[in-house]
């Protein structure tokens, strides 16, 4: 369970309201956003930046945040070392402790402003582009506040990175890769995608229901649910993927993450059958003529036979098994060459190698 790090900062003008969020993955990759809103006041502004960067970051399932801002005041109230003294300042007070508690842990600090400046490049970027101008993915507009009733959530669908956006524009705008091969592969695919009327991106099954179409921040509860939830019995990788299917849930990159994530369950490796693999990938050591590549070995010391005899020198040919051995009373040199000599060369030639 890694630490996510969000900064955010907002800021309004005579026009509008800009946002912007920065979020640090556990990872090391790093999400930047930025939001346009209606009109808004300073401190205002600051609470909406925030409550939006916290919804981000839990719907991509994150549950440790630290987060950062460069407004005392937001800070302050939190900590409750000020004092509250507008209904809407509440309003948006208690909307951001439901946020924060919505997380396992979570720290709110306050940080300088030129500690803050990827943030504060982001809420500029907001106001410096106009409406018509703006590229999907770009700046995401909200069209009311997060304390009202129905607001627009920020979640994983407004990230660029976000596998489901390129269709999502390409069936709603007829946006295209500039790629000829790119642009040819995503019409491809594309067939097998729909939208609704409120922009979510549906995957047409081989059986004809639509299922839905997964951002980063479900896929792990997904999957969580149907290997070990209340009708889970921890399936394996095809199995899994049939079942998430069946429930009607799809994203891209399903059989990549199934596997992933049965190799972590503790339970389906503790409690798998057996299955006698060896410790490492066996080599074959079999020649590829006969007589050419023998094996040559000493047992003993063994009880005393006949003639005082206790060890035995055997050689045994690799492509077809045959052995010869004989029994000593000690192995030296001269035995050795002896038993080459009258077992092996007189036989079946010079071998080309003995191990």
């Amino acid at each position: 369970m890694g630490v996510w790090t969000l900064f955010t900062d907002g800021a309004s003008n005579v026009k509008r309201s800009e946002l912007g969020i920065v979020l640090k993955l556990p990872k090391g990759s790093t999400i930047r956003q930025s939001i346009k809103t209606s009109r808004l006041t300073n401190n205002e502004a600051e609470y909406e930046a925030m409550i939006a960067g916290l919804e981000l970051a839990k719907s991509l399932g994150a549950e440790v945040i630290e987060a950062k801002c460069d407004s005392l005041l937001v800070v302050n109230h939190v900590n409750k070392s000020f004092e509250v003294r507008e209904d809407r300042m509440q309003h948006y007070l208690d909307k951001l402790q439901v946020t924060l508690h919505r997380f396992k842990e979570w720290t709110l600090d306050h940080v300088p402003r030129e500690k803050n400046s990827d943030a504060d490049a982001l809420t500029n970027l907001g106001s410096s582009v106009e409406e018509d101008d703006i590229v999907p993915g770009t700046v995401v507009q909200l069209s009311k506040s997060v304390i009202e009733e129905g607001h627009a959530e920020i979640n994983s669908t407004s990230l660029t990175w976000d596998w489901r956006n390129k269709y999502i524009d390409y069936l709603k705008n007829g946006k295209l890769p500039s790629d000829h091969k790119e642009s040819r592969a995503l019409r491809t695919k594309a067939a097998r995608f729909t939208l609704d009327e409120d922009g979510t991106l549906y995957w047409r099954t081989f059986d004809g229901p639509l299922a839905v179409c997964l951002g980063p921040g479900d896929t792990d509860y997904v999957l969580r649910e149907i290997h070990e939830g209340t009708y889970g019995n921890h399936s394996g990788t095809k199995s899994l993927v049939r079942k998430i299917i069946r429930a009607w849930y799809y994203w891209d990159s399903m059989e990549k993450d199934t596997k992933e994530f049965v190799k972590k369950c503790d339970k389906c490796q503790s409690l798998a059958p057996m299955i006698p693999h060896p410790g490492e990938q066996l080599h074959s050591v079999l020649s590829p003529w006969p007589f050419m590549k023998w094996g040559m070995d000493i047992v003993g010391p063994l009880p005393t036979a006949l003639g005082k005899a206790k060890f035995i020198l055997f050689m045994n040919d690799y492509f077809s098994k045959w052995e010869e051995a004989q029994a000593f009373k000690k192995v030296r040199e001269k035995e050795v060459i002896d038993f080459i000599w009258d077992h092996i060369q007189c036989w079946f030639g010079i071998p080309a190698e003995i191990v």
